[in-house]
């Protein structure tokens, strides 16, 4: 992302830029867009966002410009920013098309990062999207326009915050004489104290998922009745589908969930009143903690598999910030109460929408 610090020379109106960009867009000069759009982002130091919707204005000419170069990623990223800052602005040149896409995109509440501010003295005044904020800074994940000064913007730089991931700046910034009190450019002449974005960081989400789970042990061909016979094969293959909930506080998460799995070619044998009894499948419920280290969720869950099993896992997932669907890998064991532990993995898909936030 473009940083720029302290320029003054050939400012011009911001609106001027985004209008010349809006126009080349119009008629396909995709070079003109691209070179309009880089004056408009040299033009945000040179004074602070007047009008959310000029933002909005400059990340949808920048997500259309990203459609039409086959940038599916950038024009997500793009159209997500523009409905955070300003959701009724819009360009009506851009067509039905580029519409649904911005009209479908949208960013989780609960994915969010952290921003730190490296080297900036208490005096000087930080705006992230055109709102005063103060540290701690706790943003959506996505792009952001970050300025920094005081009656003049000395730095601004666009830039993109992972999900549950610290973004550290590092301005170049002047020194400020001593005893100056801070002064918010955009308020009356007594100063206004600067909230941050957002405070609450704790949601409860859906869980869901299905995939394939594995455990080796042993193998038993066992009477249960004359004539017939229980299989319990030494790779116990199960397709597991679960649902639950989990709840999210900043980078640490809980998750509860029931699944049913069907067993694949053959049965699970169990003891019942020192009868033999077989199952097709087996219920589980499990509790599972952990916390997030960027886009990747660690932690370990335990467990009862009915009919005579206890689970235990390390669980590792990851999946696209902007979606609610991941990818969770398993390891562990799962202990026979009648025989011993078995080794056992597992794969899902799993979809996590968002429920409260």
């Amino acid at each position: 992302m473009l940083a720029i610090t302290g320029a003054r020379a050939g400012c011009a109106p911001l609106e001027v830029a985004i209008d010349a960009a809006e126009e080349a867009l119009l008629l396909l000069d995709l070079p003109g867009v691209q070179r309009e759009l880089e004056t408009a982002e040299t033009l945000f130091t040179c004074g602070w966002l007047p009008d959310p919707s000029l933002l909005a204005r400059f990340w949808l000419l920048e997500g259309s410009l990203a459609s039409m170069e086959g940038d599916d990623e950038g024009t997500t990223d793009a159209f997500q920013a523009a409905r955070r800052v300003a959701p009724d602005t819009w360009i009506e040149g851009l067509g039905d098309p580029l519409r649904r896409r911005f009209d479908a995109a949208h960013t989780q509440p609960s994915a969010r990062g952290h921003l730190i501010t490296k080297g900036v003295e208490e005096g000087y005044l930080i705006q992230i999207n055109g709102v005063p904020v103060a540290p701690p800074l706790d943003v959506p994940a996505g792009l952001q326009l970050v300025q920094i000064g005081r009656e003049q913007v000395r730095f601004a730089q666009m830039i993109y915050v992972l999900p549950n991931t610290v973004t550290t700046l590092a301005p170049k910034l002047p020194l400020l004489p001593p005893s100056l009190p801070v002064r918010d450019p955009n308020a009356a002449p007594r100063p206004t104290i600067p909230q941050p974005l957002h405070e609450d960081t704790l949601s409860l989400d859906l869980f869901t998922g299905v995939g394939i789970s594995a455990a080796v042990g042993e193998a038993s061909i066992r009477e249960t009745s004359p004539g017939l016979t229980v299989h319990e094969p030494a790779l116990k293959l199960r397709i597991p589908v679960e649902a639950g909930l989990v709840l999210r506080a900043s980078s640490l998460w809980i998750r509860g969930a029931a699944s049913v799995a069907p067993l694949v070619g053959g049965e699970i044998r169990y003891l019942d009143q020192e009868k033999i009894q077989a199952l097709p499948w087996t219920l589980s419920t499990e509790g599972a903690l952990g916390g997030s280290v960027g886009p990747v969720d660690l932690g370990a869950s335990g467990g009862l598999l009915w009919p005579d099993r206890v689970s235990a896992r390390l669980i590792g997932s990851a999946g696209p910030p902007s979606l609610p669907l991941r990818l969770e890998a398993r390891l562990g064991v799962d202990l026979h109460l009648d025989g011993g532990l078995e080794p056992a993995a597992g794969l899902l898909t799993t979809f996590t929408p968002e429920l409260i936030h």
